[in-house]
């Protein structure tokens, strides 16, 4: 099925959210084109004893954030954002995605002090059980990942990925002008991000990080950088 859905928050504030299960402000359940968020605040939402402490996607059948099928369409946008201090009991202090997407920019944005009390990924965690995360469907990987000038700091996770954690396969990985700092893994790898699973990252670049900035990258199991 091809998907239509778009999400667009855009100069709004969304905050001091509660959900006792996934998705402490919004849980989706199903196949959506496009998140994209503008100049917004999203902060202080928890969810107590599940995943997403800001927003959890999740499909049955690992499709999320897909064009439908094996082929992903959409994209996720963070622009002039704040998003701080979610936190969630396991996966995704303020996101986590269970499924397939294009693409994932962050730019101008803050993300901070978002955790993962029990889990992955302090800021987001992104995992599909076909491995094929940030895909294009298979083997064929499609994904790209860029973060340009924002500050990505102060996030922690009890296991994997102090900030990100991401759990398939991706294409790219660019960082430009930004700044990735203080985030903390209590008990696990990559202070900043940690990549596992099948990972195929063709390309990746880093320009003008701040001293303080070079994140940990953990890359295992069948990896093949180029």
């Amino acid at each position: 099925a091809a998907a239509a859905g778009h999400i667009t928050f855009s100069n709004s504030s969304i905050s001091q959210n509660r959900a006792l299960k996934d998705g402490g402000a919004v849980y989706i359940n199903g196949v959506i084109k496009s998140l994209y968020v503008h100049a917004s605040n999203l902060s202080d939402n928890v969810a107590f004893l599940g995943r997403g402490g800001f927003m959890s996607f999740s499909d049955g059948n690992q499709t999320v954030m897909a064009g439908g099928g094996a082929a992903a369409a959409c994209h996720i946008t963070f622009f002039n954002s704040n998003i701080s201090y979610n936190r969630a009991k396991t996966d995704g202090g303020a996101v986590y995605i269970n499924g397939v997407i294009k693409s994932l920019s962050v730019h101008g944005s803050s993300l901070s002090d978002n955790v993962a009390m029990m889990g992955r990924g302090g800021f987001m965690s992104i995992s599909d059980g076909n491995q094929t995360v940030m895909a294009g469907g298979g083997a064929a990987a499609a994904g790209h990942i860029t973060i340009s000038y924002s500050s990505i700091h102060s996030n922690s996770a009890y296991t994997d990925g102090g900030a990100v954690y991401i759990n398939g396969v991706i294409k790219s990985f660019s960082v430009h002008g930004s700044s990735l700092y203080n985030n903390v893994v209590a008990n696990g790898r990559g202070g900043f991000m940690s990549f596992s699973v099948a990972v195929l990252l063709p390309r990746v670049t880093s320009r003008f990080l701040t001293a303080a900035s070079i994140p940990t990258v953990r890359i295992r199991m069948g990896e093949r950088c180029t």
